[in-house]
């Protein structure tokens, strides 16, 4: 009975995420750091993107990871990171700095504010964690997990950013 429960849950959440809508129309909880102006999932088209939405206290996760994917497909695939403001006791003019350092040094990643957990309620992105998403060119959500990404799951993804080794 226990196991039937279990298998009904893992099923109704598996069905509930794939009913999430991904589409973002400009937020103003939602701020770029390049242009401060309200993002938006419109952006996130045409072609493969890595979406990382990340606590900062948990942004050495993937850290060796993500570094190792920045040598693979340039400019074939886009990157945002959007960071859970709201999640951290850090001051957020002290992230927003780290923030414009980051820009500067990773100019084709679109680096993202998020002030009160806007896709932690949305898109159901685990808080106060490392949530790593990828969608395919028309925005269908293609990879999501949590937390520090196994070997398998890296795999996963660089197969499905067409990274080889």
């Amino acid at each position: 009975m226990k196991y039937s429960i279990a298998i009904l849950l893992m099923i109704m959440s598996i069905a509930s995420a794939q009913n999430i809508n991904y589409t973002i129309k400009s937020n103003s909880n939602l701020r770029t750091i390049k242009e401060d102006k309200p993002f938006s999932t419109d952006i996130i088209k045409g072609k493969t993107f890595l979406v990382n939405y990340v606590d900062p206290d948990k942004r050495e996760l993937n850290k060796a990871f993500m570094r190792e994917l920045e040598k693979f497909n340039k400019g074939q695939t886009g990157s945002v990171a959007i960071i859970n403001l709201a999640a951290t006791w850090l001051p957020n003019s002290l992230i927003e700095g780290e923030l414009k350092k980051s820009q500067k040094a990773h100019p084709t990643t679109i680096y993202v504010k998020d002030y009160n957990k806007v896709l932690v309620k949305r898109w159901g992105l685990k808080d106060d964690d490392y949530n790593t998403l990828i969608f395919d060119k028309n925005r269908k959500l293609l990879f999501k997990a949590n937390g520090k990404l196994t070997a398998k799951q890296q795999q996963k993804v660089k197969a499905l950013l067409g990274a080889k080794d």
